[in-house]
């Protein structure tokens, strides 16, 4: 059981501090070049990792999911962090979560109406005690540059 919380601390750990990396970087070039740069470093590592984990580097599968698998890339991966890039140039890396800890809600809200699901009353708690610590974290870190300022 405390494996799974490890997990889940390190996941957190990782991707807060991956953002600070990349919204320092980020002023330092563009958005698309940082993708780019991003995208090749996955594509050797999935190479190399494919290479060894497997008897062939591409598992057998149909063109078409082969297809949906590159404009799912470009979509996702090309597009999306391009303007995730972007806003962490632009607004920051405090900001830029805080502003993607409204993901889970959303999807949660658009999953009742499209797929007539829903999320338990514990999951929303979960979802709105975890968007207001971050919030929490990101006005105490501006406060605290407003003070550094005065």
């Amino acid at each position: 059981m405390i494996l799974g919380e490890l997990a889940a601390l390190l996941a957190a750990g990782s991707y807060a501090s991956s953002s600070n990396v990349f919204s320092i970087i980020i002023k330092q070039t563009t958005p698309l070049l940082i993708n780019l740069l991003r995208g090749f470093a996955s594509t050797v590592l999935m190479f190399i990792i494919l290479c060894f984990a497997s008897n062939s580097v591409l598992p057998d599968d149909s063109l078409r999911n082969y297809l949906l698998l590159m404009i799912s890339g470009v979509l996702g991966v090309g597009i999306g962090d391009s303007f995730y890039f972007n806003a962490l140039n632009l607004l920051g890396a405090r900001k830029t979560i805080l502003l993607e800890t409204m993901a889970p809600p959303f999807t949660g809200v658009i999953s009742y109406f499209y797929y007539g699901t829903s999320i338990s009353i514990w999951g929303w708690l979960g979802i709105f005690v975890t968007a207001y610590g971050i919030y929490i974290v990101v006005n105490e870190a501006e406060e605290a540059k407003v003070c550094r300022l005065s």
